[in-house]
């Protein structure tokens, strides 16, 4: 039978006490092994050897030392158990917060900065929705070191030769591929850290047949008005179209023409060309490097697309018909198709929709866009982080950002896709971009 304990006040009957060994609260030593331990359930008799009886303190010297024990056990269990709880919160947060930010707008604030250039069309306001986000993992040791002062650079440089426009994108992180519960998205779209650690220049629009034909003195495009058939496309100014149905070797060619022309040293050395009909079909391309133009690597392009955006298109999760130059599904796929709206069925003028927030016109639709890498199925599971370049080897090259022919779920900024470098065809054209020295 357990004995009653003490009634406060009895000093003369009060049992000596002792810490617990478990938590450290001051006990009798008598009831320790009928009355386990109020804060820490320890009960003396499992012990293997009694506690030492501790002597008396007298009034003039209370006992301290019991007491800053008994905070010293205490007090790092509660931070621990605070620490928990408010570890499973974020968790809960963060998973729901992005499960909404999906539909928002815009998830965050763009991971780098360009400033919109001087060009036909509004940029859009961005909403103020501030979806939660995981705190991103310290920066390590091993990352390099900014070695570019984009502050002194110039948000914007213009072709001398063509005039055309160009948008600083200074470096940065994002993740590249989409979400693992994105609609229709594609087996080859892992997720991944990315880290583009140089700026580069990209064009505000997709290079366009004026262009093209200025610096190659051939428009391949389908949809233009020639001098026998100026109707083809009517009441348009077709120069200002993107130029499509052009090869890879095509774009890389251009690109070598129009450093050339502006003064820069060919990014490319292209040897062994054969040539079909004013367009290349055949060639041995190697890089050179340097400063002159060139096509973006596939992670350029959708670091550029996304311009710090997380939902399926830079403007958000839904195409009107408003939003950009794509071809409305006949079945609902969860993008706004069943149609909505008469798609336009070709090209149209570069710059008819609104840009993003980085001032980049037409990244989802128009014409389909070339980029510099190689396709890999699975090389998003073995790719780098820092400034990915595509696999060393391949039969395909990769394109990008859909195409007036191709339906929302094909156009979002991680979908993608791939053709031989001889092939062209009436959606297909390119953008592009300027490396920085340091």
């Amino acid at each position: 039978m357990k004995q009653p304990l003490p009634e406060a006040g009895d000093e003369q009957n009060s049992p000596r006490t002792v810490p617990c060994p478990g938590c450290g609260l001051l006990r009798a030593i008598e009831l320790m092994e009928e009355h386990a331990c109020p804060v820490c359930s320890e009960n003396e008799a499992n012990c293997a050897e009694p506690p030492v009886p501790a002597p008396v303190p007298t009034p003039a010297e209370p006992s301290i030392v019991p007491v800053q024990a008994q905070r010293s056990r205490i007090w790092p269990l509660l931070c621990f158990l605070a620490g928990v709880a408010v570890g499973i919160g974020g968790m809960l947060a963060w998973h729901s917060g992005r499960d909404s930010g999906r539909d928002a707008e815009v998830a965050d604030q763009p991971i780098a900065a360009a400033a919109s250039p001087a060009s036909p069309g509004p940029v859009p306001t961005e909403p103020t929705v501030a979806t939660p986000q995981p705190v991103p993992p310290p920066t390590s040791k091993s990352d390099p070191p900014t070695t570019f002062k984009t502050e002194q650079l110039p948000k914007e440089f213009r072709s001398p030769g063509v005039g055309m426009v160009m948008v600083l994108i200074e470096a940065g992180e994002f993740k590249m591929g989409s979400w693992e519960l994105e609609k229709n998205r594609s087996h080859d779209e892992t997720e991944h850290r990315v880290r583009i650690t140089r700026p580069y220049y990209i064009g505000i629009y997709e290079v366009t047949q004026g262009e093209y034909e200025k610096v190659m003195n051939a428009n391949p495009s389908w949809h233009t008005n020639t001098p026998t058939n100026p109707d083809f496309v009517p009441g348009k100014i077709t120069a200002h179209f993107p130029v499509e149905r052009v090869t890879w070797y095509d774009a890389v060619a251009f690109c070598n023409q129009l450093s050339e022309r502006d003064g820069f040293k060919p990014y490319y050395q292209i040897d062994n060309v054969e040539r079909e009909n004013h367009s290349i079909k055949s060639a041995k391309v190697t890089t050179r490097g340097g400063t002159g133009y060139r096509l973006p690597t596939e992670a350029e392009w959708e670091f550029a697309c996304k311009a710090g955006t997380k939902t399926p298109f830079h403007f958000g999760s839904e195409n009107t018909g408003e939003e950009a130059n794509v071809k409305a599904g006949s079945v609902t796929v969860g993008y706004g198709s069943s149609p909505k709206w008469k798609d336009l069925g070709r090209t149209t003028t570069v710059g008819s929709y609104l840009p993003n927030r980085w001032g980049l016109y037409d990244m989802h639709g128009n014409a389909a866009e070339w980029c510099e890498d190689m396709y890999g199925r699975d090389y998003y599971l073995k790719s780098p982080i820092d400034d990915p370049m595509g696999p060393d080897e391949g039969h395909h090259r990769i394109v990008r950002g859909g195409s007036w022919l191709l339906p929302e779920r094909s156009s979002r900024s991680s979908s993608r896709f791939w053709l031989t470098p001889d092939d062209h065809k009436s959606y297909l054209g390119f953008r592009v971009v300027r490396s920085i020295e340091k």
